[in-house]
C-alpha cells in the first residue's frame, strides 16, 4: 500500500533536494516537480545564506560555472567543527570557512550510480556478483549496486568519516564490470 503524505498534510509540498549532517539539513532543493523530471540530477537553488563553490578537489582552487568538481559549502547553519578533534576540524575546512563534501562523483545520464568498496576478510572468495545480489535483494531498484571494487582498507578522514575523493581516484584504478 501506498503512503500519501500529502493526505495528513495537504497544506505540504515535498520536494526533492540536497543536504548533509554537516550542514544541519537541506542545502538545496527543487522549486517545482517539472524540474525534478526535467534535471534529475540536478539539486537547484541553494536555501537563503548558503554559499557554493565546486572545487578542484586536489588544490582547492575555485572552478568556473560548468566544470566538475569536489562541492564546497559555506553558511552559518553548518557545524564549526569537529569537538575536541582540531585535525578532524582542519580537514574538513578550509582556511576560509568552507566546508569540503566530498561530494564529486556523477554520471551524465542518471547523477550518480550506486557502486560499493568492500573490503574482504583474508581468505574470503566473495565476488562482485555475490555483492550485487546481496545488496539487490534488499534495497529499491535506483539503490542497487551496479560496480563493485575490492580494496584493503575504507579511507577515513581523523573524524571517522569515509573520505570519498580517495575512493573515487581509487575507482579509476579499478576495472569495474558494468
Amino acid at each position: 500500500m501506498k503512503h500519501n503524505l500529502r493526505l495528513g498534510f495537504p497544506w505540504v509540498k515535498i520536494r526533492q533536494g540536497y543536504g548533509l549532517t554537516e550542514s544541519c539539513g537541506a542545502t538545496a532543493f527543487f522549486i517545482s516537480d517539472e524540474q525534478v523530471k526535467t534535471h534529475p540530477a540536478f539539486c537547484a537553488r541553494l536555501v537563503p545564506t548558503f554559499g557554493a563553490e565546486i572545487v578542484d578537489y586536489e588544490t582547492g582552487s575555485a572552478f568556473p560555472p560548468g566544470r566538475k568538481g569536489e562541492l564546497w559549502l559555506r553558511s552559518p547553519p553548518i557545524m564549526k567543527g569537529h569537538l575536541g578533534n582540531e585535525a578532524a576540524t582542519a580537514a574538513t575546512f578550509d582556511p576560509d570557512g568552507w566546508l569540503k563534501t566530498d561530494d564529486i562523483v556523477e554520471d551524465e545520464e542518471a547523477g550518480q550510480i550506486p557502486l560499493a568498496y568492500v573490503v574482504r576478510t583474508p581468505g574470503s572468495e566473495l565476488t562482485e556478483e555475490q555483492v550485487i545480489q546481496f545488496v539487490a535483494i534488499q534495497v529499491t531498484p535506483y539503490k542497487k549496486v551496479r560496480r563493485v571494487g575490492f580494496i584493503s582498507a575504507i579511507p577515513k578522514s581523523a573524524a571517522g568519516k569515509i573520505l570519498r575523493k580517495e575512493l573515487v581516484s581509487h575507482s579509476q584504478q579499478v576495472i569495474w564490470k558494468l
